[in-house]
């Protein structure tokens, strides 16, 4: 495809002659769209201008400017033909080379990464880019020139996640979708593993699947190393099959009912930097799985209501009149789970206040950590023992008005599952039901509809 239109540009003398661009026969029937052949003219033009205007940093560093010359020209290219999409037939080249090859050892297929910075920085700071790009020859020197251009740690970075996000705005409008590609994949399946996972060059979109195998928890621990001393380059990991764009560092522990696939990447942009990622797993013991729980569960009210009384215990326990909002759980195959309440209210009456007191508790909020249940007993969630994102408000009235409104502290006996103590249950089908334990108490059970898979 690409001798269907040439530009001898090479031998363009400016100052005496237009750019002599060669149209073969074939470019007329060779393109899948008339779209394409102007935007493969363009290509060639953007050579011509380059001469006219960047001609020591075209020519004088040889092949060594073929990134940035080729790259540069299909984004160009494109920004007038945005709908021709021509420079698309290298993007699945892209996903596989940039595994191991700096931008600098591409071309054309660099358009990615030109279409990234135009969005970022415009068109025109990309041409103030090229103005700086080396006039001597040399592929250190074209690293150096592309890591001193300002912000380009974050813009990389930001680079990376729209290739592994597929969320790369083209300039039609839509976003690019990239062919799946990974420098290596390594799965821990027991303790006492260390990997090393690294960055090898500068401006490698290095990326990584690791695999935690399933129904295993996995304690690990992390060690970043770069060359030169100080820490340089940046790495994140995410879910495979998570959201995309919540991008973090690697959790101290992993697991669950499934294995857990995360996308790791260690990227550096230093001249001369490497970034080597060391993960290590400390402990790796069995986590009983119980995938009945997986999904969303809803309290019914009524039994709430009877779960409330029970723990109001007492000769002046007051009465749980009504409840309305809503309490739920969720549980998740990578071992976490959250619990809370939508605007949970409870009417209450008599008990140790005024009498003819109306007491209304309104309680909202969530928190998450990690579980494990075995079809019997479920434990963990031991980051429901931070209450922080939870708040419990307490109102009293009497003879229909308000006399008092105040935060309280969330009671162990008020949260759906015991913090950090065994809670029984039962779960089948769409129905669930637990005993959050409360010392000393006989407590009427909670009873939970599946509000989703």
């Amino acid at each position: 495809m690409d001798t269907l239109v040439w530009s001898a540009y090479e031998h363009f003398r400016p100052a005496t002659e237009a750019c002599p661009v060669i149209i073969y026969p074939a470019a007329m029937t060779g393109l899948d769209h008339p779209l394409q052949f102007r935007q493969k003219i363009a290509h060639e033009i953007f050579h011509c201008f380059l001469v006219r205007n960047l001609k020591d940093q075209l020519l004088g560093p040889g092949l060594d400017s073929n990134w940035w010359v080729e790259g540069a020209a299909e984004y160009f290219s494109n920004l007038v033909y945005p709908t021709a999409n021509l420079e698309h037939r290298f993007k699945d080249i892209f996903s596989l080379q940039s595994t191991h090859l700096p931008l600098t050892s591409m071309g054309h297929e660099n358009f990615a990464f030109f279409q990234f910075m135009g969005n970022s920085i415009s068109p025109e700071g990309v041409i103030e880019m090229l103005w700086n790009m080396p006039t001597t020859p040399g592929l250190d020197a074209q690293v150096a020139a592309l890591a001193a251009v300002p912000g380009m740690d974050d813009h990389f970075e930001g680079f990376v996640r729209s290739v592994l996000d597929d969320n790369l705005m083209d300039s039609d409008g839509n976003t690019i979708t990239f062919l799946t590609s990974y420098t290596d994949q390594f799965t821990f399946f027991d303790g006492f593993t260390t990997e090393i996972f690294s960055s090898r060059q500068p401006f490698v979109v290095t990326r990584y699947w690791v695999t935690f195998a399933a129904e295993r928890e996995f304690a690990l621990t992390f060690e970043s190393i770069s060359t030169g001393g100080a820490l340089e380059g940046r790495s994140a990991v995410r879910l495979i099959d998570g959201k995309k764009g919540e991008w973090a560092s690697l959790p101290e522990v992993v697991g669950g009912c499934d294995s857990q696939h995360y996308v790791l990447y260690v990227i550096a942009t230093m001249p001369g930097s490497e970034l080597t990622e060391e993960i290590s797993t400390t402990t790796a013991t069995e986590a009983p799985c119980d995938r009945c729980l997986l999904g969303i569960w809803e309290a019914k009210n009524d039994s709430v209501i009877a779960y409330m009384q029970s723990v109001a215990v007492g000769d002046n326990a007051p009465k749980v009149e009504s409840a309305t909002g809503s309490m739920f759980l969720r549980f998740e195959a990578t071992g976490t789970g959250a619990g809370g309440y939508k605007n949970l209210i409870l009417h209450q009456s008599g008990g140790d206040f005024l009498e003819g007191a109306e007491v209304i508790v309104t309680i909202d909020g969530s928190s998450s950590g990690r579980y494990t249940a075995d079809g019997f007993v479920m434990t963990g969630l031991n980051g429901l023992s931070t209450t922080s994102a939870v708040s419990v408000s307490v109102q009293i009235i009497v003879d229909g008005t308000s006399l008092v409104t105040t935060t309280v502290p969330l009671r162990p006996e008020d949260f759906p599952v015991g913090l950090g103590i065994p809670t029984s249950y039962t779960c089948e089908g769409d129905s669930l039901t637990t005993w959050p334990p409360v010392e000393g108490v006989v407590v009427e059970p909670v009873v939970w509809f599946r509000v989703s898979p």
